[in-house]
């Protein structure tokens, strides 16, 4: 047999995470249907023209599928959920002006001291004036996308939410499937509260992508990848 190299460290978190968050719940779920239904398990592990590997990849197959409709699901009823409570929200004029008011009083990119910092990363040519609110918005977008690193822990942090909510859900899902009903009522708080804070999550990332939000809460670094950038260039300069 020829070896396979495989070089686990090309292998992104982000995307390992990604097919987690869809094989743990339905592990849970075909945990949870072998329970129940032993017999038909049984029957299936007897099956003499399939190896042991083979049914597992085929369960590990089915676990996949099920956990990404699942996933799929709670993801379009939390969109629509939350969709649907933003709409009632922002329905009021004075409510939305509150609203905005707030969003735009946290904005990282309306900090003076970042943008003299942005000024200096930027340019004379590129940097807008100080009472230009949406070329400065523009241009946070336009640095931050620039670096990608400083958004990677708070990709890992969302996705980590959908996990776990995904996870309650399933969990729910199984202790309905399996026979009795012992820590149900446990469940559906658990499953509630996830699904708030995973909802929680997403009105950030959506805040975030904006510019309403800073992806570290305080917009500290992105102004460190920038003040890194400067000092480069000056040794540069100097030298």
């Amino acid at each position: 047999m020829l070896p396979i190299p495989l070089n686990l460290e090309k292998v992104a978190l982000s995307r390992v995470l990604r097919y987690m968050i869809d094989l743990v719940p339905g592990i849970i779920i075909v945990a949870a249907l072998g329970m129940a239904f032993p017999e038909y398990f049984h029957q299936f592990m007897s099956v003499p023209e399939l190896g042991y590997y083979s049914k597992l990849s085929l369960l590990l197959a089915a676990a996949y599928l099920i956990g990404f409709v699942l996933d799929e699901l709670v993801t379009m009823i939390a969109g629509f959920i939350f969709g649907v409570l933003a709409a009632l929200l922002f329905k009021s004029e004075k409510r939305r002006k509150v609203i905005d008011a707030l969003l735009l009083a946290v904005a990282p990119w309306r900090d003076v001291n970042w943008q003299k910092l942005a000024s200096a990363y930027l340019g004379p040519t590129l940097s807008p004036g100080q009472d230009a609110e949406p070329q400065w918005r523009f241009w946070y977008l336009v640095i931050k996308a620039g670096v990608p690193r400083l958004e990677e822990r708070f990709t890992r942090r969302s996705m980590l939410a959908d996990a776990v909510q995904t996870c309650a859900w399933a969990l729910l899902i199984a202790r309905i499937i399996v026979p009795g009903h012992r820590y149900l009522a446990a469940l559906v708080v658990l499953t509630i509260i996830c699904f708030i804070i995973s909802g929680v999550n997403k009105l950030m990332v959506v805040g975030t992508s904006f510019g309403y939000f800073a992806s570290d809460l305080t917009g500290a670094d992105l102004g460190a990848a920038m003040l890194d950038e400067i000092r480069k260039e000056r040794k540069i300069e100097a030298k």
